[in-house]
């Protein structure tokens, strides 16, 4: 897999836009190759929408994954969780119910389907927009992990990975 440094245009023009069109083709070749479109990110990576445009136009199943930052909205999450309510407090610039929706509508409009990591996050989905959702488990089981307390000489608490069960 490459890795992209995206340029800006205005910096440089000729080598960012060298940058863009080098990205361009990696992600046309990669969406014609796939049989599903899986995006994982709240946004395009091209202007003007012009990669969700060309996914909707291959017309191959396609599927965004939110996560949770991208929908969250803060009314909704400070509502019973205090922890939540003070990090919006703290930090008004976090995701916002217009800045989650715009998002849902983004990916809507191009028809792709959803999927959100827990029902948690289900609270957030607009029903105009995706009617019918699909969810799935966290990926990491709490159960495979074990607490490693601090000591006595003040060393911070650190998770490990347990040892198999036989």
């Amino acid at each position: 897999m490459e890795t992209f440094r995206f340029l800006p245009w205005e910096k440089y023009p000729i080598r960012g836009r060298l940058s863009t069109l080098k990205w361009c083709g990696t992600l046309a070749r990669a969406m014609r190759w796939a049989d599903v479109i899986h995006w994982h990110f709240s946004g395009a990576t091209l202007r003007h929408e012009l990669d969700l445009k060309y996914a909707q136009w291959l017309g191959k199943p396609s599927l965004v994954q939110f996560w949770g930052s991208d929908i969250r909205i803060p009314d909704i999450a400070s509502a019973d969780n205090r922890y939540a309510a003070e990090m919006y407090a703290a930090n008004s610039d976090l995701c916002h119910a217009g800045h989650s929706r715009k998002t849902q509508e983004r990916f809507a409009r191009y028809g792709f389907r959803c999927l959100v990591a827990g029902h948690e996050l289900s609270a957030y989905l607009y029903p105009d927009l995706f009617p019918s959702f699909y969810t799935v488990a966290a990926a990491v089981s709490s159960s495979e992990f074990a607490p490693a307390y601090p000591t006595a000489n003040g060393h911070r608490p650190s998770w490990c990975i347990r040892p198999p069960t036989k």
